[in-house]
């Protein structure tokens, strides 16, 4: 599996315009901001746990593929934020 550096982390991108949290994102900031669950971190990533559900900034997500599946990579600071998984 792909191993984020220093403060990057790796999500898996979800297409929903309602987040399981029950965020409401308006068509006009859907383009602007995606939700994703958190699959890797690199070592300076101490606040979010994997598994967690992150909503960050669409454009600043550079979308990989690792192992034939789709995920994008980005700053740890490019979050708005997160709801750990087992909330």
């Amino acid at each position: 599996m792909f191993k984020p550096t220093k403060n990057k982390i790796l999500v898996k991108p979800t297409v929903e315009s309602v987040t399981d949290g029950g965020i409401i994102i308006p068509g006009s900031a859907q383009a602007a901001v995606s939700e994703g669950t958190l699959v890797a971190a690199g070592p300076e990533v101490e606040e979010m746990p994997i598994g967690s559900k992150v909503l960050y900034m669409a454009e600043r997500a550079f979308e990989i593929k690792v192992e034939g599946e789709k995920y994008v990579i980005l700053v740890d600071e490019d979050t708005f934020g997160y709801i750990k998984a087992d909330e």
